[in-house]
Parts: structure tokens; C-alpha cells; sequence
């Protein structure tokens, strides 16, 4: 069975810089991807997306999984954006190095990879966070391109559906009952193995939440790829682990060793009062404010 839950796909070493590639797509997507007719923004400067794929996505050879393709809560469905946009996407290495020897600037000189082991297929995922997407042409855009739609868990707080749009599953799990936080309870992880598997055995499951109809029924079994994103105080791997076993695909790891992070915070916290000046940090003279490193959450 190859549904695997874990936190990040094994990586070999390679000069990947995350933010770097984070600032080019963004890039990528207020130029490239965005319809012509805007002041700033024109399908004809395809830089910023060389520049990602120059910018160490080659290093990972075989290691290199799906792309996924996350966007912010305030970005809107665009029939001709996205159609223009998925049409562009590689669907292999090569396809990947041709683009991005062709468009690559000055600013990936000196820290780029132009080369490739060998041609090897390249799978896209796209997960978004605006109502506007839970509509059936967006379902049928993405199967048409063969692109998956993330079926992100976010305890309520993105929009959520369940349409299977392509030969595989990719599946993100945010926290079972606040963003990034807590651990998931024994049920919950039995309900997520017993999706994962109607998935990857090619049915879907019978309370599966369709925006539009049932996917086309694949020849064999589906891949299966499952991320836990409830990285404070260190669950996510537990958690992984907790739903291999239940996949009866630990078989071939050592033992989960215990545990020993700190409990997490409350669910149920108290809303801050504005009379309040220990707890609204506002009211207080800025000479006696405490100042917090910036937050470096971005998904």
C-alpha cells in the first residue's frame, strides 16, 4: 500500500532555500498566472517560475514528489487564470528544464541546477482557502488537467470537499480541533485510515463531500500522500506514526518511542479583554510592551 503519512517527503541533500522559492512562486503567480488587462501583472513574464524550478528543484532526483501548489485565503476562483495556469504546469522533468533554462534571470546566477538525472514525471496538487473554489468548474478544470485538489483538514477554518480529480489523493492535516495544534485522538485517526484506504483501493467513501459528481473509477489502486501540518509541540510525527500502524505500514520501523513533548495549550482560551491591560498588549504604554519575534508560519 502506498498511502504515506509523514511530514515532509524524504529530501537527499540539496541547496534548496524554502523562502527563496516561496518569494518566486508568489511571483509566479501575481505575474504569470494572473489575466492580462491588470496594471503590474501580464502572462508574458514567465520569470519568476524559471527561476523556482532553477533554484534546486533538479537536486532532488528521485526524490522529488508533488507539487503542491498552496494558495492565501483571499485568493479568488478564476476560470481563465487557472485554465492558463494549469496548461502551463510541466508534467515532467524535461518539460521542467526546458522551461526553466529558457526563462531563468541573473537573480538564481551562481546558485541554479540546469540539469536533470534523468526524465521523470512531475504530479501537481493545488490547495486553496476561498468558498469561491467549491464550485463544479473547478472540479472539472482540475480533472481535465489532471491536477489534485488537497483535501485539507483544518478544523473548520478553509473550506473542505473530497473530490477525487486525478490517479492520486493528497491529503493535509492541519489539527483535529485548532490550526497546527494538539494531537489527534485514536478515532480520529481510525476514521482517516478507513478514508485512506476506500481511497487507495479506488472507491471513495460512502459520506465523501462532493462539490461535484463521483470521480471516474481508476484501473488500479491509487498513491495516497497524507502530511500532518500539527507541528506544535512536536506531534505531527507521532501522529504519522500512530496512522502507519493503523495502515500496517510500520512493519519495517523501529518502535514509536514515547512522547515527552509539553501538553498543549488550552482549546477554549479566554477572548482578551480590552480593560484588560496584561492581556491587551494596546493598552499598555509601548515603553512596557513586550516585542515577540515574528511569526514564521506561512501554511
Amino acid at each position: 500500500m502506498s498511502a504515506r503519512p509523514c511530514l515532509r517527503p524524504p529530501v537527499r541533500e540539496a541547496h534548496v532555500n524554502p523562502r527563496t522559492i516561496r518569494q518566486y512562486v508568489h511571483q509566479y503567480l501575481r505575474q504569470y498566472a494572473a489575466p492580462t488587462g491588470k496594471p503590474g501583472r501580464s502572462r508574458q513574464q514567465p520569470t519568476a517560475f524559471g527561476n523556482f524550478l532553477a533554484s534546486g528543484v533538479f537536486e532532488l532526483k528521485e526524490k522529488l514528489g508533488v507539487l503542491l501548489w498552496q494558495f492565501p485565503g483571499s485568493f479568488r476562483f478564476d476560470a481563465e487564470r487557472f485554465e492558463h495556469f494549469f496548461a502551463l504546469l510541466p508534467r515532467d522533468t524535461q518539460a521542467a528544464l526546458d522551461f526553466a533554462r529558457e526563462h531563468h534571470d541573473e537573480r538564481v546566477a551562481g546558485r541554479s541546477t540546469l540539469t536533470i538525472d534523468r526524465k521523470r514525471p512531475l504530479r501537481h496538487a493545488i490547495e486553496v482557502r476561498h468558498e469561491s473554489f467549491l464550485c463544479e468548474a473547478f472540479i472539472d478544470l482540475l480533472r481535465r488537467h489532471r491536477i489534485s485538489l488537497v483535501f485539507a483538514h483544518s478544523a473548520g477554518k478553509w473550506p473542505y470537499a473530497e473530490d477525487v480529480t486525478t490517479d492520486f489523493v493528497y491529503l493535509r492535516l492541519h489539527g483535529s480541533e485548532q490550526m497546527y495544534h494538539g494531537s489527534y485522538p485514536d478515532d480520529v485517526l481510525a476514521h482517516w485510515a478507513g478514508r485512506i484506504a476506500a481511497w487507495h483501493g479506488g472507491d471513495e467513501p460512502a459520506d465523501a463531500h462532493h462539490i461535484g459528481g463521483p470521480a471516474p473509477k481508476p484501473r488500479g489502486k491509487r498513491d495516497v500522500f497524507c502530511y500532518f501540518d500539527n507541528d506544535v509541540k512536536v506531534r505531527a510525527p507521532f501522529d504519522a506514526r500512530r496512522l502507519m500502524a493503523r495502515l500496517g505500514l510500520d512493519a519495517h520501523l523501529p518502535p514509536l518511542p514515547e512522547y515527552k513533548g509539553k501538553a498543549p495549550r488550552p482549546l477554549n482560551r479566554p477572548e482578551p479583554s480590552e480593560s484588560d491591560p496584561d492581556s491587551n498588549p494596546d493598552s499598555q504604554p509601548k515603553s512596557q510592551r513586550k516585542s515577540s519575534p515574528p511569526s514564521r508560519r506561512a501554511n
